[in-house]
């Protein structure tokens, strides 16, 4: 004669419990935080181009197909400007708001002039 199986539901309700727990404890053990700056290591495959400027990190040259640090823009209050391959005062040619005034920034980022000074009391 067949035996008929008993689905007792509080024996499915802890095994269900019981998988869930599992299940969600091996997913914590292979998470970890994922720096957002990841990316900036990792070196192109085959290496970089020799003499190839870039910002990343500061400001980093290609020396042997490895990226190297040659100045930290940021640690100065600079900008990192890989068109101009150094670290500027503000972006080449541009116009922009510093200290609440309009400043227009010269070609090598180096300096700028005052372009128009703004009320800060009218807002």
């Amino acid at each position: 004669m067949f035996s008929i199986p008993s689905f007792l539901p509080e024996r499915w309700l802890h095994r269900g419990v019981a998988a869930g727990v599992v299940y969600l404890a091996t997913r914590a053990v292979g998470c970890r935080f994922d720096r957002s700056d990841r990316w900036l290591d990792i070196t192109e495959v085959g290496g970089c181009e020799e003499g190839k400027i870039r910002c990343a990190k500061g400001l980093q040259r290609c020396e042997n197909r490895r990226w190297r640090q040659i100045d930290d823009c940021a640690a100065k209050g600079l900008l990192c400007d890989e068109n101009v391959g150094a670290c500027t005062q503000c972006v080449p040619n541009s116009v922009t708001c510093r200290n609440g005034d309009v400043v227009a920034c010269h070609p090598g980022g180096q300096s700028y002039d005052v372009y128009q000074v703004c009320d800060r009391q009218a807002g």
